[in-house]
């Protein structure tokens, strides 16, 4: 279901990462002893051989979807969860998160396949290039619509994504809440999506 839902990006968008630049990108260093084989204190999965002896987390300066794309997203999950009794909060063994799989929300697939294409992969191909050459070669192994609330599930515990490589795109206006972020303990900062 997957790989149906998440076609490979075409070989063109192997040229589009050039588009991005440093200029599009904050940039934060991970200090060294944060990553490697401790699974229980690492923000990365993997050390040098991929990442370089300085491995850096990226924050794009500007939006990598429109606004009326990520509101779209946000009521089309949540036409699913009223057809559906709710956000699942079951689907992911060691870190629940109150989401929806965006295999779920087939309206939204199309311009997600596209971001992908066009934006996304490129923009991860062209920060992490020993990972990432090229977008075309990159997979989606899970992208689910989280919601967060302060009374139901306000944050996540600490814990390391599944994949190589992971995005995280706000789809609220950071002005409509208070917090949030992607934290980095050994950062000791949250970063905006």
């Amino acid at each position: 279901k997957k790989a149906r839902a998440y076609p490979p990006a075409p070989d063109e968008s192997d040229a589009t990462v050039a588009q991005f630049t440093d200029a599009d990108f904050r940039s934060i260093a991970i200090p060294p002893g944060c990553f490697g084989d401790r699974p229980n204190a690492r923000d990365i999965q993997s050390g040098a051989e991929v990442f370089g002896a300085s491995p850096t987390v990226y924050v794009t300066r500007d939006p990598m979807l429109t606004a009326d794309e990520a509101q779209t997203a946000i009521k089309l999950a949540n036409q699913w969860a009223d057809r559906h009794g709710g956000w699942t909060t079951s689907r992911h063994y060691s870190v629940a998160t109150t989401d929806v799989p965006l295999t779920s929300l087939p309206e939204a697939l199309p311009w997600f396949n596209a971001a992908l294409a066009k934006k996304l992969l490129p923009a991860l191909a062209s920060r992490y290039p020993a990972a990432a050459p090229k977008p075309s070669k990159l997979r989606v192994l899970d992208c689910f619509l989280v919601r967060y609330r302060a009374g139901e599930q306000p944050s996540l515990p600490t814990h390391s994504d599944q994949s190589l490589l992971s995005f995280t795109i706000a789809l609220n206006d950071p002005r409509e809440y208070e917090g949030g972020g992607t934290s980095f303990p050994t950062l000791g900062l949250a970063l905006d999506a």
